[in-house]
Order: C-alpha cells, then sequence, then structure tokens
C-alpha cells in the first residue's frame, strides 16, 4: 500500500469512489464461499465470541468499531 499522508490512504479513496458501482445485492458472508468457509471453520465461533465480547468495550476510535463490526458480519 506504501506510505500514507493519513487520514487519506489512496487504496480506500478509490474504493470509496467505486463503491456505488458494487452490486451490494449479491454480497456473501464467508460462510457461502467454500474455500473461505473452509478456512474459517477452525476458528469462526472464538471470533464470534471474541468479537462480540470487544464490541461491549468503548474502542479509541469509531473506525476500530467499525471494523470490528464488519468483521463480525462478515464470519
Amino acid at each position: 500500500m506504501g506510505s500514507s499522508s493519513a487520514p487519506e490512504v489512496l487504496l480506500f479513496k478509490r474504493f470509496q469512489a467505486h463503491w456505488p458501482f458494487v452490486n451490494q445485492d449479491k454480497f456473501e458472508d464467508s460462510s457461502t464461499d467454500q474455500l473461505t468457509a473452509g478456512a474459517v471453520a477452525g476458528v469462526r465461533e472464538d471470533l464470534g465470541v471474541f468479537l462480540t465480547s470487544v464490541l461491549t468495550e468503548d474502542q479509541a476510535r469509531d473506525d476500530y468499531r467499525e471494523l470490528l463490526e464488519i468483521t463480525l458480519i462478515f464470519f
């Protein structure tokens, strides 16, 4: 990704610009793809417990909370 002059990371800016073109009706979580489901099968339950418990704590930054929430949705 290279160096960043935070908070504007170019990779994320490009993703944000292309977000309207992403077909959100075709969302898939980790259980719908066999390769991903196999890769996370051993940690899925533990990860869910961890993410849920961490989300009950106050987060220093809102983007940390958002990352945790998105990760929980994916898994």
